[in-house]
């Protein structure tokens, strides 16, 4: 199955992708905005990673998730760039998919790294909408669905804060970016993205 590795350089100095060039970011940034002000991630999304996350997220095999969790805690005091946050801020799920998996994977991470960093986490967002599996859309196809999914909890005041999303996956960074939108639009300072895979 191989063993897991930290994903390491060279990488673009903003979204965290593997990027070998001259400019310190990647053409992607370098072309556009994104209400993300950078992503890092612990492991690339490839073997042996994708079936032990299907086994946590699907399976229901928590001593595997508190496994990636603990690694996904331990690494993030590595990353200075994500220094001087206020909180952390978990991708939610859809309330009918957590009822049916029985708890949010992202938030399961959050409190892991929350452990490690003593920054509190905070439910700042809403999922408004149950949107199915992104794994099979182009990067356009998933900003396009994503769009209105999120928006900022309204018992949670993210006013001049800066927060870290965390998720467990970021592929086209589509997620993080509706996220951070909804977090802006409710007064956010800063907005990074911390992930335990990175496609």
């Amino acid at each position: 199955m191989g063993r897991l590795r930290r994903l390491d350089g060279p990488l673009c100095r903003r979204c965290g992708r593997s990027w070998e060039g001259p400019e310190a970011c990647c053409p992607r940034c370098r072309s556009g905005l994104s209400p993300v002000d950078l992503v890092r991630a612990v492991f690339p999304y490839r073997t042996p990673l994708p079936p032990l996350l299907y086994a946590f997220k699907y399976g229901g095999r928590l001593w595997v998730g508190k496994a990636l969790a603990d690694w996904m805690a331990g690494a993030f005091r590595l990353f200075d760039e994500l220094g001087g946050a206020d909180a952390l801020v978990p991708v939610p799920l859809h309330p009918a998919r957590q009822r049916q998996r029985g708890f949010n994977q992202a938030r399961f991470l959050a409190e892991a790294v929350s452990r490690a960093s003593g920054l509190p986490v905070l439910d700042a967002l809403s999922r408004l909408r149950n949107t199915r599996a992104q794994s099979r859309l182009s990067r356009r196809e998933r900003a396009g669905r994503l769009k209105g999914v999120f928006a900022p909890a309204s018992k949670a005041d993210v006013r001049g804060l800066d927060l870290v999303l965390i998720d467990d996956v970021c592929t086209s960074g589509a997620t993080l970016s509706a996220c951070a939108t909804a977090l802006r639009s409710g007064g956010a300072s800063s907005i990074r993205g911390f992930a335990l895979a990175r496609g």
